[in-house]
């Protein structure tokens, strides 16, 4: 044989060989699913799954974009129909589409935040100015959710190593070319995979900031064909355009411009389908792509749609034999690994072993629920961007590796916001703040807050707090404190005066906290003021004053929600010892308590809330009396009328949720109260028998700059007031 024999022969082989690789291993066509993009839509894709395994249909690889790459994604590492369709109904996917910690995994200091009146958004502040966040969600929970799921395959790095060849499909948002994602970590490619742009932030993910693959390939059918597939399944969830009459605002349009995208580029795919290959385009109306109530519906969809072309599908069918031999080749979903050690790394701001101390994790076997809430009580300090793990080996031992990404934006902070209480009777309060917030001014932890008030009650306050260990139990926090605020002085219901009480005040606070429900602080203040008529006949005497006292406060807080709270506690008590060895004028005392408690059933809340204080000796000057009126402070009373030494107050509350709670919507409630209380000068008369009747009707709304609410207050004696309130109502 001559050489040029020889390399036809070789090349004749090689063309054979070839042949025989895109067949599956039992000689059959190789099998390609084709999952698309399409949010809640996407659950269809698992009533699809539901036939093939119906008909012994064997999938050989697979390839989604998005919610395809999600449900694709867990089908390849194991995960059958019947589980991905309890998966998908059993996942509250409003709550992980956004990244706020349930309240009760947050820290005592962050709770406090939310009971303030900012808006619930930090702006970075950096040296070429304002920055904000790369997406309003930057996608804890939902990867949290993705790791739980993929944990079993932690351990594989490589995509054709899961029971199924797998790809994922992202975009480059730097030049807005699709990425093929073949290996890495699997949880973190399917989230690259459905980073819608603008919603959740890009994901960093080896080397390249990606998005959602819907914008460059929602429908990968040419992925499947690269990794060898004969026979396509194709399963198109496609987006309905709008039609003209729809299109009634700026976003409608821009949404229609990026459906008619996707369309267009799904459409180039589908051209280049054969014969042989089946598509499916389940029939969903139109649902919308975070309507994932609907996803128990879109299952069953799918399902029908698939069934419709049993007929092809079934000639993809092989025996039960062989779908038995290929149903064992599934990788099996182990236990969790037993940890050897734990690394926490990436965090430039804050130590190591104060992370280690929040994340409180040791070695042993994985506790996946334990580590989870240690990771989201790492989350819950608002300095990170993102809190990760993954499971690395080291030699013969197995280790637990947390990455604590700082927040880009940061470590300095914006946030703005307003309270607004009007009883549209003459008397209202309005306020708009700026806060600045340093964070990570040093690796222990640190954080430098400033806040910035104008309006009625104008303030300029800034704390110093640095925890004093690595488990931030034990804090000291100098501060000052200058304010001005007003006092009314009424005559039943005419306003006789209005004083405007202005004070400066420094201090400095010990103090512990208790996990993330409680804290404990004693401290000194000293306060030099001014007291000077604004409005009526009434001159203050005397018209300064300077105080210094002791200071002790406690406060626990377990309410599931700041604003619109269903279950959980909260109380605080406060005591203010003024001595004249400080700076007082003489010795007094001050105390100050107050607690609510929330409980549901169903749709229906009921608070119940106590208030009370009292200047013990009857001896408290006028910027230390205490006042009631207005909404839920015995409603129906303009805001501040009743005012004196001492004030007690008992509230029960009722409301419930008026719209829908299963949609991305703004919840709006409906509800009513009953208040008993008073404001007494002399301690001789606080009896109950003169304690005032009062009740409201109120509509509240939880929007993003605070709750709103529109009621109506009605006292037993008469009094009545109307009021718009944006701001903490129950308090």
């Amino acid at each position: 044989m001559n050489s040029r024999f020889l390399s036809h022969i070789a090349v004749l082989l090689s063309l054979c060989l070839l042949s025989i690789t895109t067949l599956a291993a039992d000689g059959r066509p190789k099998i390609g699913l084709v999952l698309s993009g399409g949010g809640a839509r996407g659950a269809a894709h698992v009533g699809v799954i539901k036939v093939l395994e119906e008909l012994r249909v064997p999938v050989d690889v697979i390839a989604g974009t998005s919610m395809g790459a999600v449900i694709g994604g867990l089908y390849a590492m194991g995960y059958d129909a019947e589980e991905l369709s309890d998966l998908i109904a059993a996942i509250d996917w409003t709550d992980h589409f956004v990244d706020d910690p349930k309240r009760s995994a947050l820290s005592f200091r962050r709770k406090q935040d939310d009971r303030d009146f900012l808006i619930d958004f930090d702006m970075g502040l950096g040296p070429d100015g304002v920055e904000l966040p790369r997406g309003l969600v930057q996608g804890q929970k939902l990867n949290l959710l993705l790791k739980s799921w993929t944990l079993p395959v932690e351990h594989i790095d490589d995509f054709d190593q899961l029971h199924i060849p797998f790809r994922a499909v992202a975009t480059d948002v730097e030049n807005g070319l699709p990425v093929v994602l073949g290996d890495g970590d699997l949880a973190t490619a399917i989230r690259a995979s459905m980073a819608v742009p603008g919603a959740f932030a890009p994901v960093d993910y080896q080397g390249r900031l990606l998005i959602d693959g819907g914008v460059s390939n929602n429908l990968p059918i040419d992925v499947a064909r690269s990794l060898g597939a004969d026979v396509l399944i194709v399963v198109d969830i496609q987006f309905p355009l709008l039609s003209r009459d729809e299109l009634r605002s700026a976003l409608d349009i821009t949404g229609q411009l990026l459906t008619i995208l996707v369309i267009r580029e799904s459409n180039s795919q589908l051209a280049t389908l054969d014969d042989d290959d089946i598509v499916i385009v389940p029939d969903l109306g139109k649902m919308g792509s975070t309507e994932f109530t609907l996803a128990p519906q879109a299952v069953g969809v799918g399902e029908r749609s698939a069934r419709a072309r049993t007929t092809a599908l079934a000639d993809l069918g092989v025996s039960e034999t062989e779908y038995a031999v290929y149903a064992s080749r599934r990788q099996t979903l182990h236990q969790s690994p037993a940890i050897d050690y734990v690394r926490v790394t990436g965090s430039d701001s804050i130590t190591r072993d104060v992370l280690r101390a929040q994340l409180d994790m040791d070695a042993g076997p994985l506790d996946l629920k334990r580590l989870e809430e240690g990771i989201t009580r790492l989350y819950g300090l608002d300095t990170f961007e993102l809190v990760d793990y993954a499971i690395e080996n080291d030699s013969e031992r197995t280790g637990l590796a947390i990455t604590a990404t700082d927040k880009s934006w940061g470590p300095d902070y914006l946030n703005l916001g307003a309270r607004l209480a009007d009883d549209l009777e003459g008397t209202s309060r309005y306020t708009v703040g700026l806060r600045y917030t340093r964070t990570a001014v040093n690796r222990r932890g640190a954080e430098w807050r400033n806040d910035l008030q104008v309006g009625t009650n104008p303030r300029l306050f800034s704390e110093f707090y640095q925890p004093l260990d690595k488990r931030w139990r034990y804090f000291v926090a100098p501060q000052i404190d200058l304010q001005r605020f007003e006092a009314d002085l009424f005559d039943g219901s005419e306003r006789l005066a209005a004083l405007q009480i202005s004070s400066a005040t420094g201090g400095v606070d010990l103090g512990r906290t208790f996990g993330n429900w409680g804290e404990l602080r004693v401290g000194l203040r000293r306060t030099s003021g001014r007291i000077s008529r604004r409005v009526g006949e009434i001159q203050p005497q005397p018209d300064s004053f300077e105080s210094g006292s002791l200071i002790f406060s406690f406060g626990r807080d377990s309410l599931d929600n700041a604003n619109f709270p269903r279950s959980g506690w909260r109380a605080d008590l406060g005591w203010d010892g003024f001595r004249s060895g400080l700076g007082s004028s003489h010795n007094r005392d001050r105390l100050l308590a107050s607690s609510l408690w929330a409980s549901s059933s169903g749709r229906r809340t009921w608070l119940v809330s106590a208030l009370a204080g009292s200047n013990l000796r009857g001896d408290g000057e006028v910027q230390d009396l205490f006042d009631l009126g207005g909404l839920f402070r015995l409603s129906g009373f303009r805001n501040g009328q009743l005012r004196g030494q001492h004030h007690a107050l008992l509230g029960l509350a009722h409301y419930q949720r008026i719209n829908t709670s299963s949609s991305f919507d703004i919840p709006v409630y409906a509800g009513a109260s009953l208040e008993l209380g008073n404001v007494w000068n002399d301690s001789s008369d606080i009896a109950a028998s003169n304690a005032l009747l009062a009740g409201s009707l109120f509509l509240g709304i939880d929007t993003f700059v605070g709750p709103i609410y529109l009621a109506f207050g009605l006292t037993e004696d008469g009094h009545s007031a109307a009021y718009f309130l944006l701001g903490q109502g129950f308090e």
